[in-house]
């Protein structure tokens, strides 16, 4: 698994202060398998991400490999399931 640390601009904001339906997203998550087939090639992402009964987990379809499972050790925690309109939306 290769993950990239996120960066400390705007680290300090409060969820509720900012539109979450928006992407945030500081790193990616990668296979690292993925990433040494491809060499210096672009490659397509191949993950899946779902719940399980412990948290989330992230899957790679080409590997058939756990890349990252988070357990919530039975803790609740906020989440936005909405999405912004597209402009062919808003007419």
């Amino acid at each position: 698994m290769v993950v990239h640390m996120p960066s400390e601009i705007g680290y300090n904001k409060r969820w509720h202060d900012v539109k979450s339906n928006l992407c945030h997203i500081d790193s990616y998550i990668h296979c690292s398998l993925c990433l040494k087939d491809s060499g210096d090639d672009p490659y397509t992402q191949k993950l899946e991400v779902g719940w399980t009964k412990w948290g989330i987990q992230v899957w790679c379809r080409e590997h058939n490999a756990n890349i990252m499972h988070v357990d919530f050790e039975g803790a609740k925690h906020p989440g936005d399931e909405s999405r912004q309109q597209r402009d062919e939306e808003l007419v």
